[in-house]
């Protein structure tokens, strides 16, 4: 079975003497034994990228192409690969540079593409690049260019800031519709949470009255603003008189108060107990070994005491 062509219509012309052109070309020739390819990129990452800089790089290589090409046609065409592909063989061969399947379709593929958008472009715009001028003028000489329809132009200018507008209008309408929503969400929540608000909203809505009378309230009386001093009248401001407590002293005091009083020179009464069954600590019709263990008691207590009336002494 035949296999199917899916290559370009076949074009009566021919692109013959590019391979001569280019090992004649001194630059090209020369940057093709340092580098092994007639092109030139200005990055790695750049390398087959079509844009007017690596044109302009290139403008040895188009400039040949349009001298070869240009003068066989009226109107523009393009050139096909195939023929590119023959002729970069050709020159490769009689440099003695590798001429592998790849740099050869790299190559030829990329002189197509940079002549392309030579040619696409030629609308008569100005060019500011020295080198594209003169592509532009050299190609002029044999077709003329083809200014962009202004109509085609306007008119996807203004669908596209249509299709802006239509698309900003939707989600404002959108928004409104949320806000709305909200904001009856947010009514409904303050009618469940103080039924009094509603009621008092009510009530200033039937004359300002109150809730089921006809009879209009009277004028508030407007609060008076809280004062609160100023770090320099607390400053300056006396402090407050310590007023002393009606309260009743309990056991515990009137005990810590005879025992301060009896420690600083006093008479212990008989009637105080330090915790013991015993009337006065200081009796002696006991045995020896049991009045040691009261004074040791006794000194214990003491030592308890002085502890307690220091620490009064400090909160005081």
């Amino acid at each position: 079975m035949p296999r199917k062509s899916h290559g370009e219509k076949r074009i009566d012309g021919s692109i013959s003497g590019l391979s001569n052109a280019l090992e004649e070309h001194q630059k090209l020739r020369r940057r093709a034994l340092k580098t092994g390819s007639f092109l030139t990129w200005p990055t790695p990452e750049q390398k087959g990228v079509m844009n007017f800089e690596n044109l302009a790089l290139n403008h040895e290589v188009i400039e040949i192409l349009i001298r070869l090409w240009a003068p066989q046609w009226a109107e523009p065409i393009m050139i096909p690969v195939d023929d590119l592909k023959n002729e970069v063989k050709i020159s490769r061969v009689a440099l003695e540079l590798h001429h592998s399947v790849t740099l050869v379709h790299t190559d030829a593929t990329a002189m197509k593409g940079l002549f392309t958008l030579l040619c696409r472009r030629h609308d008569g715009s100005a060019r500011t690049d020295p080198r594209l001028i003169k592509l532009y003028a050299l190609l002029t000489k044999y077709w003329a260019p083809k200014p962009r329809s202004k109509r085609n132009l306007g008119e996807e200018v203004q669908g596209a800031s249509g299709s802006q507008e239509q698309k900003e209008g939707e989600e404002g309408n959108k928004l409104g519709e949320e806000g709305a929503e909200g904001g009856e969400g947010g009514e409904e929540e303050i009618r469940e949470e103080d039924p009094e608000i509603a009621a008092e909203g009510s009530g200033s809505q039937d004359g300002g009255g109150e809730v089921g009378s006809g009879q209009p309230c009277s004028p508030e009386i407007p609060a008076s603003p809280v004062h609160y001093p100023s770090p320099m009248e607390k400053a300056s401001s006396p402090a407050p008189l310590r007023t002393p407590s009606k309260r009743k002293p309990d056991e515990d005091e009137e005990r810590l108060d005879t025992l301060l009083a009896w420690t600083l020179g006093g008479e212990l009464p008989p009637t105080v107990r330090l915790g013991h069954p015993w009337e006065s600590p200081w009796r002696h019709d006991k045995p020896d070994h049991q009045c040691d263990d009261e004074l040791d008691e006794v000194e214990s207590q003491l030592k308890n005491l002085e502890f307690l009336v220091c620490k009064e002494l400090q909160n005081n």
